[in-house]
């Protein structure tokens, strides 16, 4: 198996989202977005994101926090990297 890279756009609806990660049916990983300290509203806001599969089935994901779903600032949008996961094998 190689690494496999999936782009996609998630749009946010509040002060805290949640992304769960299914493998098949089964729920295995629910990550929470949220503000350092709580206060951001993220309702409008996109993450335009990046989830990698290793072939190791280790999946990573960072991802850049947009006021815009179809378009992102490298430079200038917050940065977001969550603790990857190992899927079963």
């Amino acid at each position: 198996m190689r690494d496999v890279t999936m782009l996609a756009v998630f749009k946010l609806k509040g002060n805290s989202d949640e992304i769960v990660f299914y493998e098949n049916t089964r729920k295995i990983k629910n990550v929470t977005i949220t503000s350092l300290d709580n206060t951001l509203n993220l309702q409008g806001w996109y993450l335009h994101a990046s989830i990698r599969v290793t072939a190791n089935a280790v999946v990573q994901m960072k991802g850049l926090l947009s006021q815009n779903a179809d378009t992102y600032n490298i430079d200038t949008d917050e940065r977001i990297t969550f603790e990857p996961f190992t899927l079963s094998v």
